[in-house]
């Protein structure tokens, strides 16, 4: 080894002292200034690990030595930045896991599947050193890829040049013969006096047709106002295939070759390599024929080619064995130019286009997955926020239904940001159209609607075609108790989606997510009473969302104009939405629940920042119709089902009762009787007879006003099967005169239930039977 120059700074002495303490490693020279300014090199010998006999012979596999020379380039930023690792020069270039980079440099191997740099910095320079010998090792034991895991593309990291691409659109073409197809290809170009030009582009979706008389309209160039460096263009990119050759003669690449493409004639040897050097050919003649007809510009614009090989097996995290090699050859656009075998060629990076499979992809799901269909039901805060999360995941929402404008105070906690356009444009997008756009930049497309969901929910043409049967659900976030109710008086014969509700309460401390069950059963109105009846049974939960008197106000948003909201953060929004996607996004992938409904509760936790969840099953409510009225109906929870059962069996030689609790709807002309309290100390229970007392039971009703639940009526039961008596319709008369809001008498038979309305304007002055609903099953056995 050679003495150490006394400039070496002292990381490097470091990295030193970590190398001779190695026992595999050996430095051998060690020079201060290469091969650049302030950088420092290590050359080491490094023994493999090795099967005696191949350590006999002193190479393994592909012409890997037993003692490998490898050469560490240390750059100025040492320690922050790891080491370039540079192998020999006439080292083995056709095995994987080999940066891009011309013949007459050193090869360099890509030893670490991530940044070498936070490597380091997370585990420190042995880290390195291990990575560097473990490479080396599997090289010469040729386990640098495991076919089972996929083809591992050429190493294309480390570039100036980047282009943009649908992989699996552009694979799409590629059919069993040989050809071509050329794209649009726009781009920008930078320009700086280290580097020359360098570009990004995008290669648009659909194939263009290359001829001569349109060949001038391709191409273009235009720069930014005050910003020499930069430009704007528009260019060709040509996709070459090889032929797929016959089951006994494939046409399959099935050697490494790192990328060491420079000019148009290694570029034409590439192609060769790939089994498309006849295809490029005929498309570089046919481009130049095209060409002959383009007006002359002075600057430069580049072509992008990109050559298809076909692996052998499946690539790494796909499906598909071909594999997309982008080039870039810098030309000047007059008919006097040529693409000549001296020409320059760059090596091009790909980056797969915004799309579903790699948004699915990256959120860890398959990227292949089925499309869901589903609409999104108002494009507010939260909405938005939900429909973008999905949107990230690749999952957007086909249907966005929203009336409203999205006007300026709407950003505060909107998920879209507002358009930057002129002081003097005047531009105020609806919700459903800004949500649009901002998933169609996702890759993504959704219809826009701006009905107003209430009337659509009173037209069965309307009901078909903005709420379709074959939609996987509806997503209803538009906090309005209208639009619930709507949604739940649809007719049940009337097949729309299962509704998943989403609602923020206490400012955004409280967040509920709601899922109907089979055949809506229980439905969107039903869950929410029962959210509403959980949280009224928490202590906690009942006093952040009960007990708030700073909840919904009215807040200023210009001069003499106000909006009725909650005051709260885009962040504590975010808290929410965010949980309330992923179990969308689980719902979408494991199923909505087949057994009944889900009613899922979040609080935020004291310290402001966690947030907990909850979920709670319900089970299909019992419903039936009223019989003296039959455009109303009563349901019941299966709480309030079980407590009435019970008591049955408590009392069963006389009659009993107690009083109903839940909410009513004057729209659907439902009852929903969540619970029942038990009748007062002063209630008598005879044979043939029950009177609800009335010791404290009125305070006890009080308690649930605030909660949003209200007394509906009474039960009592029948000891055998009968019709409602004179004396229960006598009854009814009473409470609908002496009541403004419609009630209900539920009576319990030994095998079913009978309700009678109370309702001044539809006194029950006869009983004409009970008849059944045929939307479920609504008996049972004791």
């Amino acid at each position: 080894m050679t003495a150490e120059p006394p400039e070496l700074r002292v990381p490097i002495r470091m990295a030193l002292d970590a190398i001779h303490e190695h026992p595999q490693l050996e430095s051998q020279r060690v020079g201060p200034d290469l091969p650049w300014k302030d950088w420092a090199s290590v050359e080491l010998i490094v023994k493999l690990d090795l099967p005696i006999e191949w350590m006999a012979r002193g190479t393994g596999l592909d012409g890997v030595r037993a003692s490998e020379t490898v050469t560490l380039l240390f750059p100025p930023m040492f320690p922050l930045r790891a080491p370039r690792i540079r192998l020999r020069s006439d080292f083995n270039r056709e095995l994987p896991h080999l940066f891009p980079g011309p013949v007459d440099q050193p090869p360099e191997p890509c030893v670490y599947d991530g940044n070498l740099s936070e490597l380091q910095n997370q585990r420190g320079f042995s880290a390195v050193l291990e990575q560097m010998i473990l490479w080396l090792e599997n090289a010469a034991r040729r386990c640098l890829v495991d076919p089972a895991q996929g083809w591992e593309p050429v190493r294309r990291d480390s570039l100036d040049d980047w282009l943009v691409a649908d992989t699996e659109h552009l694979r799409s073409f590629v059919g069993p013969n040989g050809g071509s197809l050329a794209f649009e290809f726009n781009y920008q170009r930078w320009t700086s006096k280290g580097t020359g030009n360098t570009y990004w582009g995008i290669v648009q979706a659909n194939p263009i047709q290359l001829v001569p008389e349109t060949i001038d309209g391709w191409f273009s160039e235009k720069g930014f106002p005050g910003l020499s460096c930069a430009a704007l263009g528009r260019s060709l990119a040509i996709v070459v295939w090889p032929p797929k050759g016959s089951s006994k003669h494939p046409r399959v690449t099935d050697r490494y070759l790192a990328e060491t493409v420079v000019d148009v004639e290694s570029l034409r040897v590439r192609a060769g390599a790939y089994h498309c050097s006849q295809q490029l050919n005929r498309a570089l003649q046919k481009f130049e024929k095209c060409r002959r007809r383009l007006h002359h510009t002075s600057h430069r614009q580049p072509i992008v080619i990109i050559l298809v090989a076909r692996r052998p097996f499946h690539l790494i995290g796909s499906k598909s064995k071909l594999e997309l090699c982008p080039y870039i050859i810098e030309t000047r656009n007059s008919p006097a130019s040529q693409i000549r075998g001296g020409t320059r060629v760059r090596t091009a990076g790909h980056l797969d286009a915004i799309g579903t499979g790699l948004l699915r992809s990256m959120s860890g799901y398959s990227a292949n997955g089925d499309a869901i269909q589903w609409t999104q039901l108002g494009a507010g805060s939260l909405g938005s926020k939900i429909a973008i999360h999905l949107a990230r995941a690749g999952y957007a929402p086909t249907s966005i239904i929203d009336h409203a404008f999205l006007r300026p105070h709407n950003y505060a906690r909107h998920a879209l940001l507002p358009p930057l356009r002129s002081p003097s444009s005047v531009f105020i997008p609806r919700k459903s159209e800004a949500l649009r756009e901002a998933i169609e930049g996702l890759g993504q497309t959704a219809n826009a609607h701006s009905d107003d969901i209430v009337n659509v929910t009173k037209n069965s043409t309307a009901i078909s075609r903005r709420l379709p049967a074959d939609h996987w659900a509806v997503v209803n976030s538009t906090a309005s108790l209208q639009v619930r109710e709507a949604l739940a008086s649809i007719p049940r014969s009337k097949r729309i989606p299962r509704v998943i509700e989403t609602s923020l309460y206490a400012r955004g401390q409280v967040g509920v997510l709601t899922v109907e069950g089979p055949c809506r059963n229980p439905d969107t109105s039903d869950l929410a009473l029962e959210a509403f009846h959980l949280m009224a049974q928490d202590e906690t939960l009942s006093a952040q969302v009960f007990d708030d008197t700073d909840g919904v106000q009215r807040h200023s948003i210009g001069e003499g104009c106000g909006s009725m909201t909650m005051a709260m953060s885009d962040g504590q929004v975010s808290m929410m939405a965010a949980p309330m996607s992923e179990i969308v996004l689980n719902h979408q992938h494991s199923g909505l629940p087949d057994s009944g409904g889900r009613v899922h509760l979040g609080r935020v936790q004291d310290d402001g920042f966690g947030v907990v969840w909850q979920m709670e099953e319900t089970v299909p409510w019992q419903v039936l119709k009223v019989a003296d009225a039959p455009e109303w109906k009563v349901r019941i929870s299966d709480r309030a089902h079980r407590k009435i059962l019970g008591e049955s069996e408590r009392q069963p030689q006389v009659e009993t009762g107690g009083a109903l609790i839940g909410a009513f709807s004057e729209a659907s002309q439902t009852f929903r009787i969540i619970d029942v309290l038990q009748a007062p100390p002063d209630s008598t229970r005879e044979r043939d007879g029950f009177v609800l007392g009335t010791v404290g039971l009125g305070e006890r009703l009080d308690e649930y006003v605030p909660k949003h639940i209200f007394r509906l009526g009474t039960w009592h039961t029948h000891l055998s099967e009968s019709d409602p008596s004179k004396q229960d319709l006598l009854t009814a008369d009473f409470v609908g005169e002496s009541r403004t809001d419609p009630s209900v008498l539920l009576i319990r038979t030994p095998t079913t239930y009978r309700a009678v309305l109370a309702n001044r304007r539809h006194p029950p002055t006869e009983f004409r039977g009970s008849k059944e609903s045929n939307e479920t099953d609504h008996t049972s056995r004791r």
